[in-house]
């Protein structure tokens, strides 16, 4: 009877784990994560978006990411469980897209892309052109690895230590912010601060702004522990074939939206400038993050 007892409670536990399991489709549920992502937008947007914009701005950040758990849904994926201090150190990371220092860093990356690009542009191998991007970005930031291995101290966790294992420059080297860089060694330039956009237009470069981080949470999970598929800029609502450029970006001393950049798509004027200030230092987060 004993034994039938202890059977019992081992066939309870499957279920009890189960309920307690983490996913990537509830961590982009996660109201938690929903105000990281929202603080980061609103840390990188302040030259557009005002203090009174931030409840908005949460509500959006927030539509945004079950919008994208339900694209990962319908395609069968995100469902897989995670373990927790591994989506905890995902939400970690993603709180450092907005850090300038990472930004600085990033920045240096995407000129190096962008160099290495314009050297290499016939070459028509994508193993070839990763490894001259590589020694492009080994080159521009030889002067600032006291500083790199400074900020690996610093901001650097264990759990997520282990969790980029053997994946450092996935960022870098994704094809999404390959094309993102292309062009960015012309002579960066600020955005124009100032008058802050109708509704509207807020709207595309918070939900833009939510997208980035969301790719970016997948790309750190990585497919082994997560799916490689990538959330389409429909899932939030964006046009399909919108494409942002962070070319002739640069970010602002003060770690605000200072930067200038293009977005192929339908978007124009405040909208643009808007969606690409808000994308542009997130990416430059992500690739300085990359760099430690």
């Amino acid at each position: 009877r004993e034994g039938e007892t202890r059977h019992s409670k081992d066939q309870q536990r499957p279920e009890q784990t189960e309920e307690q399991k983490i996913t990537t489709l509830r961590l982009f549920e996660s109201p938690e994560l929903h105000a990281a992502a929202a603080r980061n937008v609103m840390q990188v947007g302040h030259g557009f978006l005002q203090p009174g914009d931030e409840a908005f701005v949460t509500a959006a950040v927030a539509a945004a990411f079950r919008n994208m758990s339900r694209e990962l849904a319908d395609f069968g994926a995100g469902s897989g469980a995670l373990d927790r201090s591994d989506a905890d150190a995902a939400v970690s990371a993603m709180r450092l897209l907005a850090d300038r220092r990472l930004q600085s860093l990033g920045m240096e990356v995407g000129l190096a892309i962008a160099e290495s690009q314009a050297e290499h542009q016939w070459a028509m191998r994508p193993a070839l052109l990763q490894q001259a991007a590589l020694r492009r970005i080994a080159l521009r930031l030889r002067a600032r690895s006291g500083e790199v291995s400074e900020l690996q101290e610093l901001l650097l966790t264990a759990s997520l230590r282990r969790l980029r294992q053997g994946r450092r420059w996935a960022l870098a080297l994704d094809p999404e912010n390959l094309r993102a860089m292309a062009g960015a060694a012309g002579t960066p330039a600020m955005a124009t601060r100032g008058e802050t956009g109708a509704a509207p237009e807020k709207l595309i470069g918070i939900v833009a702004g939510s997208l980035e981080q969301g790719r970016f949470l997948l790309s750190v999970l990585g497919p082994s522990r997560s799916t490689s598929l990538s959330i389409s800029s429909g899932a939030v609502g964006l046009d399909p074939g919108l494409v942002v450029s962070c070319a002739a970006a640069k970010v602002a001393d003060d770690g605000g939206a200072g930067v200038q950049a293009t977005a192929a798509g339908p978007p124009a004027g405040a909208a643009r400038d808007l969606l690409s200030g808000v994308v542009c230092p997130l990416k430059f987060g992500s690739l300085g993050l990359d760099v430690l």
